[in-house]
């Protein structure tokens, strides 16, 4: 259709899906929600989440399941050493405040210009927020000797991991896994085989 829609001299003609009706769609997928009730554990729900999805592509009747629920994202755990924080005069509530409006983003205010409404963010530049190291650069005033103190001299950093988003689903933590049905298998085929599953 595309090549026969280039050829007209008086314009051109394109093809395309329509939008997606919610609650209908376009396609013939499904999507579903494995909830932790009585372990929130994300480590414990990823390794529910593959044997249902183990089961689910072993089903003869459904295709493409997957899940984008990621449980071992490479993190960082700043733990703010408060005796440190105390002992140099420095309020938690300031090295709080300077970890959010540098590494992460500070909501000041809005304003208007050219009939246009600007929202005003804190927040250090990408290059100097990119590595652990970067929050030595970081300083807090002592409110006792007004001296500038460095936030690594106030703070753990220990890398870790965890998921890298985490989902709720009914107010349970939750992992959602998505699939459709082999090419001729209805829609409701497709739901009665997660069911059974």
């Amino acid at each position: 259709i595309i090549g026969k829609g280039m050829t007209l001299t008086d314009g051109m003609a394109l093809a395309f899906a329509p939008p997606p009706i919610r609650g209908l769609g376009t396609s013939a997928g499904f999507e579903v929600y494995v909830q932790g009730r009585s372990d929130p554990d994300p480590a414990r729900l990823a390794q529910v989440v593959q044997e249902f999805m183990a089961a689910l592509r072993a089903h003869p009747k459904l295709a493409g399941i997957n899940s984008f629920f990621r449980p071992a994202t490479p993190q960082l755990r700043v733990e703010v050493l408060r005796e440190q924080a105390l002992a140099l005069g420095v309020p938690i509530t300031d090295v709080y405040d300077a970890l959010a409006a540098t590494m992460g983003a500070l909501y000041v205010n809005d304003f208007n210009k050219f009939g246009r409404t600007y929202r005003v963010q804190l927040q250090a530049d990408a290059g100097q927020r990119a590595s652990p190291q970067d929050i030595g650069n970081v300083f807090v005033r002592s409110a006792s000797t007004g001296e500038m103190i460095p936030l690594k001299a106030l703070l753990r950093v220990t890398p870790t991991t965890g998921p890298e988003q985490l989902e709720r689903f009914t107010g349970f933590v939750a992992a959602k896994v998505i699939g459709g049905g082999k090419p001729g298998v209805s829609s409701g085929d497709v739901l009665r085989a997660v069911e059974e599953v």
